[in-house]
């Protein structure tokens, strides 16, 4: 989860999205009752036969940015207010220019008047921060909790296809052996009813 904690909130910004980690953070609150989005997340990738490990920003993006490979198929779900942080989007940006990076996820709620009304800033702060590129490209304009509920399935399976792709293989040493076949010969073919 890539979001502000309620101590790191840009100036004047809502606090109803938010909680006191980044786990917290449910930018549909009002649709739901305030349940966090990762809790919903959880509940899809376990759905799906994944066994999720939900963190923050910060307990993942050093290891990441620092040339730890993702050893799982891996999504970021990124709140557009973790721009305004500095530091937070110093650390976005570098997991954003990795090779392979988490599949990028950005909720939307337009009907938060604050985010409506700097849309157009957190966008071009996000397409800075999170440039598109070649693979998995970011997941934008989720504008529902049901919308996410739908699309994340999609996105999680986007994301196990992506690992296995870019995942580094290392093969037995040695000279392979040719594959086994099946095949037919001649006196397979006379005997046959």
């Amino acid at each position: 989860m890539a979001a502000p904690d309620l101590s790191h909130l840009p100036a004047d910004r809502r606090t109803e999205p938010y909680g006191h980690t980044p786990q917290e953070w449910n930018p549909y609150y009002s649709e739901d009752g305030g349940r966090p989005l990762a809790m919903h997340a959880m509940e899809l990738a376990l759905s799906h036969g994944l066994l999720p490990e939900i963190g923050s920003l910060s307990d993942h993006a050093d290891r990441l940015a620092d040339g730890g490979a993702q050893d799982a198929p891996s999504v970021m779900i990124v709140d557009p207010w973790i721009t305004a942080h500095a530091d937070s989007k110093a650390s976005l940006g570098r997991i954003g220019r990795l090779d392979r990076r988490p599949v990028p996820v950005v909720p939307w709620n337009l009907g938060d008047p604050q985010t409506a009304g700097a849309e157009h800033e957190l966008k071009r702060n996000l397409r800075d921060t999170l440039p598109d590129r070649t693979g998995p490209q970011s997941v934008s304009h989720v504008t529902s909790l049901e919308q996410f509920r739908r699309n994340m399935p999609k996105i999680l399976g986007s994301a196990t296809r992506n690992f296995f792709r870019t995942t580094p293989t290392y093969p037995p040493p040695g000279t392979p052996e040719p594959r086994p076949r099946l095949k037919h010969t001649e006196e397979t073919d006379d005997k046959r009813p």
